[in-house]
């Protein structure tokens, strides 16, 4: 039974450390496509010059 209930706890931390870690790409990808955006903005403001 006490295996058991350590194994039951790691998956649940390794769950954590996933989610979190896919939480972590998606924020990394949104700020990309925000500085990309920005890049592309800046381009567009000194073909206007």
């Amino acid at each position: 039974m006490g295996k058991n209930k350590s194994k039951k706890k790691q998956v649940t931390h390794y769950q954590k450390m996933i989610s979190n870690m896919k939480k972590l790409d998606n924020y990394l990808k949104a700020e990309m496509l925000v500085a990309k955006k920005k890049k592309s903005n800046n381009n567009d403001k000194q073909k206007e010059k």
